[in-house]
C-alpha cells in the first residue's frame, strides 16, 4: 500500500515533513520515501509503513467501534463475563488473571479512560511473560554484571522474529501502535500522561482492543476439563 501511494509521485512526496500533534507540537520529521529506497533504505520505508498502520487502524477502528458499541449497548457484563477468555489462557499469569478480566469489564462498561490505561502498560508485563514462556527471552546483562529489562521495542521485535507466522503480523501491528512515534506511540503517550479524554474514543483505541482479544483467543483453552 506505501509503494503503491508512493508510485503516485505527488510533489509533496519529496520534500520532507513534520507530524504534528493536537497540541500543535512537531513530534517527529517525515522523511520522503523515494523508489530507490525500498532496498536502500530500510528504516525510512519501516517509518512510512508504521505511519500507514497508524492510519488504518485509525480509520478501521471507526467500523469497529460500532461493533464495539452494539455489544456493549446489548449485553450486561459483569466482572467475571470474560472468564472464558482469560482463565487457563497460556499467556497470561496467574497473578494477572483478574486485572486483565476487569480491563476488560471496564472498557465494555465504557470506563475508557480508566480501561486503555491499564490495559495498555499490563500489555508490557504480558509480551515479556510471552517471550520468557514460550520463546525462552530472559533478561540482558550489561558489562557490569547487571541485570537489565528488555525495551517494549526489543521484546516486541523478538517476538516478531521468533513467533510462529500467524503471529508475526499480530505483534507487527503492536509494535506500531505502542512504540513508534511515526505510529500510534500509544504506550509513550500512555506513560507520560499525554493522552486526553477523547483520545480513547478514536479508532486506533478500538483497533488495539481488537488485537488484544485477538491475541488472547489465540491462546485461549476454551475446553479446559476443569470448566
Amino acid at each position: 500500500m506505501v509503494k503503491d501511494c508512493k508510485s503516485s509521485g505527488f510533489i509533496s512526496d519529496t520534500f520532507p515533513c513534520s507530524i504534528i500533534n493536537d497540541r500543535g507540537q512537531s513530534t517527529d520529521i517525515f522523511m520522503p520515501l523515494m523508489s530507490s529506497d525500498y532496498e536502500n533504505n530500510s528504516t525510512n520505508l519501516r517509518n512510512h509503513v508504521d505511519h500507514m498502520v497508524m492510519r488504518y487502524a485509525d480509520v478501521a477502528g471507526c467500523y469497529l467501534k460500532h461493533i464495539y458499541s452494539y455489544i456493549k449497548d446489548t449485553f450486561i457484563f459483569s466482572e467475571y463475563s470474560f472468564d472464558f477468555l482469560i482463565r487457563h489462557n497460556e499467556i497470561v499469569p496467574a497473578t494477572r488473571n483478574k486485572i486483565f478480566r476487569n480491563v476488560l469489564f471496564l472498557i465494555f462498561q465504557g470506563e475508557l479512560c480508566t480501561g486503555y490505561q491499564v490495559l495498555v502498560l499490563q500489555l508490557e508485563n504480558l509480551f515479556r511473560y510471552i517471550a520468557q514462556e514460550q520463546y525462552g527471552l530472559t533478561y540482558k546483562i550489561d558489562k557490569d554484571g547487571r541485570t537489565e529489562e528488555y525495551t517494549l521495542w526489543d521484546i516486541l521485535n523478538y517476538l516478531i522474529k521468533n513467533s510462529e507466522d500467524n503471529n508475526k503480523s499480530i505483534f507487527w501491528q503492536f509494535q506500531c501502535l505502542l512504540c513508534q512515534s511515526l505510529g500510534g506511540n500509544i504506550r509513550n503517550n500512555i506513560a507520560h500522561g499525554l493522552v486526553e479524554e477523547y483520545d480513547f474514543e478514536t479508532g486506533r483505541y478500538c483497533y488495539l482492543l481488537c488485537l488484544v482479544i485477538l491475541l488472547l483467543v489465540r491462546y485461549a483453552d476454551f475446553y479446559n476439563e476443569n470448566d
